[in-house]
């Protein structure tokens, strides 16, 4: 009989239910917070399209300058780069016409008879070598050069 009077005994005092029509009616003021936050979002999507378009832009110039700066720095190197060519061409040319001027000049130095000279000079033009008080001599200060105003004595 223990276990009939279990399944038959469901009230526990306080578990009835209460009346809450004869409590007093609170009126709440309408929430405005989803309201705000209906609005507020819009606002934010408008500010993150704002800032992301910013963003973009900015990313986008700054890119553009990169690459003009890269495109620049290319030019100028190609052009160093082929001004170093003709300079080594040039130098190249250089060493041979250096090379050429040499041979020619001891070829001239070859074919001059000082002998000839001297006697042309001292027989034809009665040309004599000075004595040691004739011969003058100066120093030169540095570069520049020397005005004649009168007839060496």
């Amino acid at each position: 009989m223990a276990v009939s009077e279990r399944k038959h005994n469901y009230y526990s005092p306080g578990s009835e239910a209460r009346d809450l029509s004869t409590a007093p009616r609170i009126d709440y003021p309408p929430e405005e917070g989803p309201r705000r936050q209906k609005t507020r979002r819009p606002n934010h999507k408008r500010r993150n399209k704002r800032k992301n378009l910013i963003y973009l832009a900015t990313m986008v110039a700054v890119t553009g300058i990169i690459f003009v700066f890269c495109v620049q720095y290319l030019s100028i190197k190609g052009a160093t780069s082929g001004m170093s060519a003709d300079i080594a061409a040039m130098q190249e040319e250089l060493n041979e016409l250096t090379i050429m001027n040499d041979e020619l000049e001891a070829e001239i130095n070859t074919n001059i008879d000082y002998d000839k000279i001297y006697k042309t000079a001292t027989g034809e033009y009665g040309m004599v070598y000075p004595n040691k008080g004739q011969v003058r001599t100066y120093n030169a200060d540095g570069e520049g050069y020397i005005r004649q105003y009168k007839n060496i004595p």
